[in-house]
């Protein structure tokens, strides 16, 4: 089953940039960066504790003019055992890179960290 997940972020770290002047328009501003990811995000998070397989997937910016192919799978560690997180941290791998003038513009790999467990509490612990 296919599942959209939309994001807010003022934060967003990256591991593969091709280089810091490339990837500044990521991070320049603090203006919450709005996009969504579609693809198996159920299955991905029902998967994670024992895999950390790649599904094929999107992610679309701002509107879904600007959309990308992208493998996205669960990472991290600790917070892929159930017991610890409901919900694991994502990594998305772009397929092709991001057009010049994109906001993903010199992204490879980014490193999502989203909500562990669904109850306010954890709300500070992102």
């Amino acid at each position: 089953m296919t599942r959209t997940l939309s994001f807010a972020l003022a934060l967003l770290t990256s591991s593969g940039a091709l280089a810091a002047e490339e990837a500044k328009p990521l991070f320049a501003g603090d203006a919450p960066i709005h996009f969504s990811i579609t693809g198996p995000i159920s299955m991905i998070a029902s998967r994670a504790e024992g895999s950390t397989a790649p599904f094929p997937a999107t992610i679309s910016l701002g509107t879904a003019d600007e959309t990308y192919p992208i493998t996205l799978s669960a990472r991290g560690h600790a917070r892929r055992n159930s017991n610890v997180c409901q919900f694991p941290p994502l990594r998305v791998d772009f397929n092709r890179a991001p057009a010049a003038t994109s906001l993903f513009r010199g992204q490879k790999r980014l490193k999502l960290v989203t909500h562990c467990r669904q109850s306010p509490e954890f709300q500070k612990h992102l």
